[in-house]
């Protein structure tokens, strides 16, 4: 049984401008996803189904940029608001959601599981993570 792995994934290229990788940045981070991204840019028909196409692919660089966009969307607010809240903001601790804790990082994992192709499904909670001993 051959159990060396000397696959390499070639996925293709989608060369993205220096103005044009900021943008696809923010608008991923503010939550869209790739289809909506495509038709923001105002790319021809065929850019926009090779950037669909490619950026769904698992463990592609542009799907890798995107899931990272989105995780900081998501994380940098929250951060935010609960450093107001530590710091003894009225208003942020009455606006802190009902899910923060686990809830946005379970996301973020989930996000990444699906991108990296890991075998399984995401933990449903952070105490089924087992990392392996240093």
């Amino acid at each position: 049984m051959n159990t060396e792995n000397n696959d390499i994934v070639k996925y293709p290229d989608f060369p993205l401008t220096t103005k044009e990788e900021e943008d696809v940045y923010k608008l991923a981070s503010a939550g869209m996803r790739s289809a909506e991204i495509a038709v923001s840019m105002e790319w021809p028909p065929e850019r926009r189904r090779a950037f669909c196409i490619i950026a769904e692919l698992p463990g592609s660089p542009l799907a890798l940029m995107l899931a990272a966009a989105r995780a900081e969307g998501i994380a940098t607010p929250q951060i935010k608001l609960q450093e107001a809240a530590t710091a003894g903001n009225i208003d942020a601790i009455k606006g802190t959601p009902e899910d923060s804790g686990a809830k946005p990082a379970l996301r973020t994992l989930s996000t990444i599981w699906t991108m990296t192709n890991l075998p399984r499904s995401p933990p449903d909670n952070l105490e089924e993570i087992r990392f392996p001993p240093d």
